[in-house]
């Protein structure tokens, strides 16, 4: 299964609590806190690397897998005031191959 809130993989019958959530915007695209992405992660760091990946998911131009780095800002969601953290996103592609049988 899937958590409906954090979108983590859940086993069905386990208990799961979601990592805590952080709000993550990029200033680069002129987006401000007040835009920001709810992202759910362990780690700031990881909170900014699956805002990335959702977000060239979501515009499916996969800009920064292909070398746009983008600045990033993350903060907690709750509980933490003053400056958000500032992070550099960068991307990469990675070749995926496959191989089917070819019948005569």
């Amino acid at each position: 299964m899937i958590c409906e809130k954090c979108q983590e993989v859940t086993v069905l019958g386990l208990s799961h609590m979601c990592a805590p959530a952080w709000l993550v915007w990029c200033t680069d695209l002129g987006l401000e806190e007040g835009d920001a992405d709810t992202v759910y992660a362990h780690r700031p760091e990881r909170a900014a690397e699956r805002w990335a990946e959702d977000y060239d998911r979501r515009n499916a131009d996969y800009a920064i897998v292909r070398g746009s780095d983008v600045e990033v800002l993350v903060r907690p969601r709750i509980g933490v005031h003053g400056e958000p953290l500032r992070m550099l996103v960068t991307g990469e592609t990675v070749p995926v191959y496959s191989a089917v049988e070819v019948r005569s």
